[in-house]
């Protein structure tokens, strides 16, 4: 959970920061102004913090592009896992308005 958050605040500053608690049981918040949430890492299992999605990626040696492995999708949206495993990410989001666009060259890193 940390490397990710570390990874996640790096990345999304402008939507993502760790914040001091306003109580003295929690020693730091995670905030995403994104969803509106707050998540007192300390006291809460990683997994709950992480899942709200999870998507793990590796990248293929001999394509060069980053396939979908592994992950928990929450989202109410019909996303089916099993259909996506072992995809990469164009194919995924083929379907997705203006991916090819303006997401693709930076989800493709």
């Amino acid at each position: 959970m940390e490397m990710a958050i570390q990874f996640l605040l790096a990345r999304y500053p402008q939507y993502l920061s760790l914040e001091p608690s306003s109580s003295s049981e929690d020693s730091e918040v995670f905030v995403n102004r994104i969803l509106g949430r707050r998540f007192a890492i300390r006291k809460m299992d990683p997994l709950v913090v992480l899942l709200e999605d999870l998507a793990i990626t590796l990248k293929n040696q001999q394509t060069g592009m980053y396939e979908f492995r592994a992950g928990i999708i929450c989202s109410s949206t019909g996303w089916n896992v099993a259909s996506k495993i072992g995809k990469n990410l164009q194919e995924i989001h083929r379907p997705v308005p203006d991916y090819e666009e303006r997401m693709a060259i930076s989800m493709d890193r």
